[in-house]
């Protein structure tokens, strides 16, 4: 791919060899590609956003990882996986109640999420007030 454009579609797939391999600069690289070739149908970018934030949780860089995970549900609100990943960024920086309101959007959409189940009654005890 180096000398010829690929498609958007083989920037995602290389993208995530490099997510998988956990070398995220270069999957942040070939994701941002993805996004920037002509060839990418919108649903599909959806996939891209939460994949380029998912690199940019394992860095710990969350505000940008929060910022494209909402625009994956920009272009679709329904994506759990993008939802349930918005909410594990919300949580490691802290945020209590986006994060619970994002798990509690999942459990909405997918009321059988194990993981939007388990973390939503985590932040709530959390949130109960001890006497």
């Amino acid at each position: 791919l180096s000398k010829e454009k690929g498609t958007a579609q083989e920037y995602f797939e290389l993208g995530s060899i490099y997510l998988n391999k956990r070398v995220y600069a270069q999957a942040i690289n070939q994701f941002q590609k993805a996004l920037k070739s002509d060839d990418l149908p919108e649903a599909e970018s959806a996939l891209v956003h939460n994949a380029l934030g998912y690199a940019y949780f394992a860095q710990e860089q969350y505000d940008v990882a929060i910022r494209q995970y909402k625009e994956a549900l920009k272009i679709d609100p329904s994506y759990v996986t993008a939802l349930n990943n918005l909410g594990h960024a919300y949580e490691r920086k802290q945020l209590t109640n986006p994060a619970l309101e994002a798990y509690e959007q999942v459990l909405a959409l997918d009321p059988d999420n194990t993981t939007a189940k388990r973390r939503a009654e985590s932040l709530r005890k959390r949130l109960v007030p001890t006497s």
